[in-house]
């Protein structure tokens, strides 16, 4: 059906069942009883795109393509294509992405999930500038070698939100990838915001008993802001890379814990590093929980070069011996780059000093330290 109009229905306008898989194009749908599309019965949904739909349901809240069935789960028994249209998809059970499947979600296209999404060794694409609603108190899981691609642009970023009129931090889990998930996953310039519930941060990395795989996933030019707890959630000694992310307005920006012992020793290092960015972030922009872990958060942007500052907003070694370092120096964003680390610096450190004009070859002995306060004008 291309280019048809629906409307006045006691029902829906358009309603599919068992698996018919339609084909729906430049179509509209106005001022039906229930909803403007509706797909019954089905793990397929055939091909619906660039259609509208207008005072549909009561106060307009049929304005949606809704997927249902009658079992607690949807899942698609081959690839899937949610097309854009003006209006979302509304997927009422759990979307189950299983091993061999992938869901792709096109620019511009919204789909909210009321009751989660489980990424159960499948893969789902979000394309640039598509949006994915969560339900409240609704989880959103990587496992068992599912993968998450997650790719926006700089233009256009894929978003991951709260589904409700009024959001708020905690509607949803966060996405969280357990210790099965693929090394594949990536997140690049995506929006992710209002989770943290049960403890998620809006991402979580190791959600049950182990870390996610070295490295994994890449969270780049991202943002991730609004959490109840973390903007990032590191669990179980996962050591991600996070780099150019701009992590804001969250109770904490990063977190990472080893609640069975896994950074014990110095043997795990975690990338926060370069270019991102942290402000806004309620008790701490970084709080690591490694037992002797290190994180390394140099480069990066904290919307200050005082040093003392930065020091009352990180949590590590210095404020409990048990944990270990954050190390953020040199600062990124236009701050101090050439001042030693706090803390862990050989005792045999080598610098190089470049003069601002020509000066004769000269040997010097000094015993100097240099403190973290004395690099000023005159000083």
């Amino acid at each position: 059906m291309d280019q048809c109009s629906f409307f006045g229905s006691k029902s829906n306008g358009i309603h599919s069942s068992f698996n018919s898989e339609v084909t729906v194009t430049n179509c509209t749908s106005d001022n039906n009883a229930h909803s403007a599309y509706a797909i019954w019965m089905a793990n397929n949904v055939g091909r619906f795109e660039n259609n509208t739909g207008s005072g549909n349901g009561s106060n307009n809240d049929g304005n949606r393509i809704v997927i249902d069935t009658n079992n607690w789960t949807i899942s698609p028994n081959k690839n899937l294509q949610l097309y854009k249209n003006s209006i979302p998809y509304w997927i009422n059970q759990r979307l189950s992405v299983d091993t061999g499947i992938t869901v792709n979600l096109a620019s511009d296209a919204t789909a909210i999930s009321y009751n989660g999404i489980s990424l159960n060794g499948g893969t789902l694409e979000l394309d640039p500038g598509s949006t994915v609603k969560m339900g409240k108190d609704s989880h959103f899981t990587v496992s068992n070698q599912g993968t998450l691609l997650a790719r926006g642009t700089a233009a256009q970023n894929a978003l991951i939100t709260s589904a409700e009129a009024a959001p708020a931090p905690g509607d949803w889990s966060g996405i969280c990838f357990t210790d099965t998930a693929s090394a594949n996953s990536r997140l690049e310039y995506t929006t992710v915001e209002y989770g943290g519930k049960d403890y998620c941060g809006n991402v979580r990395l190791g959600w049950n008993y182990g870390p996610v795989p070295a490295g994994t996933p890449l969270i780049s030019n991202c943002t991730l802001r609004y959490s109840s707890t973390a903007g990032i959630s590191a669990g179980h000694a996962s050591t991600p890379v996070i780099q150019g992310c701009r992590i804001e307005n969250n109770e904490y920006g990063i977190t990472t814990d080893d609640s069975r012992n896994e950074g014990l020793g110095g043997t795990v290092t975690l990338t926060a590093s370069p270019d991102n960015t942290f402000t806004g972030n309620r008790l701490y922009d970084i709080y690591n929980g490694f037992h002797g872990g290190t994180i390394d958060a140099r480069n990066n942007d904290w919307g200050t070069t005082d040093t003392a500052d930065i020091d009352r907003r990180i949590f590590d070694k210095n404020d409990d011996a048990q944990y270990g370092t954050v190390q953020y120096l040199p600062l990124g964003g236009g701050g101090i780059k050439n001042l030693p680390e706090k803390t862990n610096q050989p005792a045999n450190k080598v610098w190089t000093i470049t003069f601002s004009r020509p000066v004769d070859a000269k040997t010097v002995t000094t015993d100097t330290v240099f403190d973290k306060y004395c690099c000023k004008p005159g000083g």
